[in-house]
């Protein structure tokens, strides 16, 4: 079976604090780790340890949150085929964990939220190819509902 995962990419910026910060408030943290993510990097991670083909479909940027998504994602054995590189920087997302494990995330969607669809015709032979199609809402609408018309 192959399965298509068409979605976002993000390179996550992981933060620990003690407690979330109060408006106007600075305090100091740690971590400052940056890892994969996004909801359709989450999919295809996940899709891929079941042993079946996966192939992501989405945009990142040219820039060094690329490469900690790209490779990340190689590792597992995602086909990255349909993965993209545009000129608007990589999905960002700023995760902080507070010590009782609640969190705060800020999301920038960066190339995932460059598609549109008018202009999504090179992920065709990637829907065509599928057994299955996973998407979530991390990018445009109108690419969600066009892809699934397809």
């Amino acid at each position: 079976m192959t399965i298509a995962v068409f979605g976002s990419l993000n390179a996550d910026l992981n933060l620990t604090v003690a407690r979330h910060p109060q408006p106007g408030e600075t305090l100091l943290g740690g971590g400052g780790r940056v890892s994969a993510g996004g909801k359709g990097a989450n999919q295809a991670l996940a899709a891929a340890l079941t042993g079946h083909h996966v192939m992501m479909i989405g945009q990142v940027g040219k820039d060094a949150n690329a490469q900690v998504v790209v490779e990340f994602l190689q590792k597992a054995g995602v086909d990255l085929s349909f993965v993209r590189q545009v000129d608007t920087p990589t999905g960002l997302a700023v995760v902080t964990v507070e010590q009782e494990g609640e969190n705060f995330i800020i999301v920038v969607p960066g190339a995932n939220g460059t598609m549109n669809s008018g202009e999504i015709e090179w992920i065709n032979p990637a829907l065509h190819q599928a057994d299955v199609l996973v998407m979530q809402a991390e990018i445009p609408q109108d690419c969600i509902l066009e892809a699934a018309k397809r």
